[in-house]
């Protein structure tokens, strides 16, 4: 199943942090570009490419979990997806370490 459940995965953290940032710079740039009365079409192309990269990292974090690492790359390749499975994987890693604590305590 999982080979440490207790150590944080980094591929999550990784993908969490990636997630972050490009919604963060999606917002600012398609603002930036709104206020110059230009198109924010080539930004949200450019989300969609650079969320393929977020959906590696899901994938792998999702088979270092037990988990299907195809099912949540492919679920993950759209943002709402990556959002939802992110959210799921880290729900799961953060039970499976809480109820690894309770056992030893």
């Amino acid at each position: 199943m999982s080979t440490s459940s207790s150590a944080k995965e980094p591929s999550l953290s990784i993908a969490g942090r990636l997630l972050l940032g490009e919604f963060v710079v999606y917002v600012a740039l398609s603002m930036l570009l709104a206020s110059r009365g230009l198109s924010a079409d080539y930004v949200f192309v450019g989300l969609l490419a650079f969320n393929l990269v977020v959906a590696v990292f899901i994938a792998k974090a999702a088979r270092a979990l037990g988990k299907r690492a195809f099912l949540y790359g492919l679920i993950s390749s759209l943002p709402p997806g990556a959002l939802f499975a992110f959210f799921r994987l880290w729900s799961h890693q953060l039970w499976s370490r809480l109820d690894q604590d309770r056992r030893i305590s």
